[in-house]
């Protein structure tokens, strides 16, 4: 989880540029490395992601190719 003001450089450092590579990315291929040398025929994998944002109090699926729907942030008080 990334948390900073605006423009501070959160979306370079997770997903970084062209040249360099980000956090994310970064992952994915060691993830992907990791189940490819331990892949064999009985062995099964599954990944799933999430990449949310949270902006003006609204949550933002950054992977949903539809764009800017969003779900309202809300408080418990528990």
């Amino acid at each position: 989880m990334e948390l900073n003001q605006i423009r501070s450089g959160k979306s370079y450092t997770m997903m970084g540029s062209r040249v360099e590579k980000g956090l994310i990315p970064r992952l994915c291929d060691k993830l992907f490395e990791f189940i490819a040398q331990r892949s064999h025929d009985e062995l099964f994998c599954k990944v799933e992601v999430s990449y949310m944002e949270i902006y003006n109090e609204k949550v933002h699926d950054l992977l949903d190719p539809k764009g800017k729907d969003s779900t309202q942030v809300v408080e418990c008080k528990s």
